[in-house]
């Protein structure tokens, strides 16, 4: 029973309390991320006034709603929550998960910010503390490689990355042993590990995995869940290295489609499905839906993400692509001479991307000389 107290509000019992953490997980799981954060800041608030900030149920449900937070795109703010996190946790549990987890997830909204080295050191710190305290195979220790093997991606370490994960020891196999080869976790590891083999021009293994991935996604999560759409959005990312592009553009359509309906138009995952689309228009020649899809996802990404973060200085490169092949010259050398001198401070001068960036600007060169 909950009865009003002397403001008018009505605290929730101790009952209430863990129905509405039961419910907020559930939704989570089913990836209504907005119906789970709302029960989930109802019962912060009631933790908080019940049993004060430092208490370590507190402290769990405020590290859950930064997870949400973030996993709807709300970077900055998620960030805020993990920090306020970490710093009332300080000298309470040094060794415990109550800093582990928000430090691995503030290491993971690093890397959709595309602060590489600060998602790298965070994640690393985590890794090692995981490995010594809790064991090289429990679940928070796998989670925190996956992570790690993810910075290593958008580095483009690709090779490290595919190690971590399928190496001897690795986490997928690690991961089938503890919860089979349709857990959630071990699905969202195989897509990554996927992603990995795409990277590296493993096609046809990499389009493969995927296929099971998004079969069993299906099966399992639905058909809307947002793990189910990033394993759609990595397939159609296969289908078009594989030079399948109307079977990329089918499925890249709908993947934006369900983002937009499910994420919202201005979440990371949302524009980089708009610029695999663009992509798309630009191999298959259809270059005015291309330009404009890339002027779109720029303006978005340059809005939301920042103008130097990774996936804006893509976008961008894709737009000086586009203009190369429209024959406007001057335009895609601005933009191509921007990206470039951005990206090495961005990525660092030896990233694979520098090198892509770069090999553009010197075909712009060369396209316009030879037609001068």
């Amino acid at each position: 029973m909950v009865f009003p107290n002397d403001q008018g509000s009505y605290p929730l019992d101790p009952k209430a309390i863990t129905s509405l953490l039961s419910a907020s997980l559930i939704y989570l799981d089913k990836g209504l991320l907005k119906v789970a954060e709302d029960l989930q800041r109802l019962a912060l608030d009631t933790l908080k006034e019940k049993n004060g900030e430092r208490h370590p149920d507190t402290l769990a449900s405020m590290q859950t709603l930064g997870f949400l937070c973030r996993d709807q795109g709300r970077y900055k703010e998620a960030e805020e929550i993990l920090h306020r996190n970490l710093a009332l946790s300080t000298g309470i549990c040094e060794v415990h998960r109550y800093w582990m987890k928000p430090t691995q997830g503030l290491g993971v909204i690093y890397i959709h910010q595309g602060r590489l080295k600060e998602a790298e050191e965070h994640i690393s710190r985590v890794t090692r503390a995981s490995k010594e305290h809790l064991g090289p195979t429990h679940p928070e220790t796998l989670s925190a490689i996956h992570s790690l093997a993810t910075v290593y991606m958008e580095m483009g370490k690709c090779k490290e990355a595919e190690q971590l994960l399928a190496g001897e020891g690795g986490v997928l196999q690690m991961s089938k042993n503890q919860s089979g080869d349709q857990h959630p976790e071990t699905l969202a590891t195989m897509r990554t590990l996927a992603t990995a083999y795409l990277n590296q021009g493993y096609l046809k293994k990499a389009e493969q995995m995927l296929q099971f991935v998004l079969r069993k996604s299906e099966q399992f999560l639905g058909r809307r869940h947002r793990q189910t759409i990033s394993s759609m959005h990595c397939l159609g990312v296969a289908y078009l290295d594989l030079r399948r592009w109307k079977e990329a553009e089918q499925m890249l359509t709908q993947v934006l489609e369900l983002s937009k309906q499910y994420l919202g138009d201005e979440h990371r995952h949302t524009l980089t499905a708009m610029h695999n689309l663009g992509v798309t228009y630009l191999d298959q020649g259809k270059l005015d839906l291309a330009e404009m899809q890339f002027i779109d996802v720029v303006q978005l990404s340059s809005r939301h993400m920042g103008e130097d973060h990774p996936d804006t200085l893509s976008s961008r490169n894709k737009l000086a692509k586009t203009y190369l092949k429209l024959g406007r010259w001057n335009d895609a050398e601005v933009i191509s001479q921007e990206v470039v001198s951005k990206s090495k401070d961005v990525l660092g001068e030896t990233h694979p991307e520098v090198f892509q960036y770069a090999a553009l600007l010197v075909n712009i060169n060369q396209e316009r000389d030879r037609t001068a």
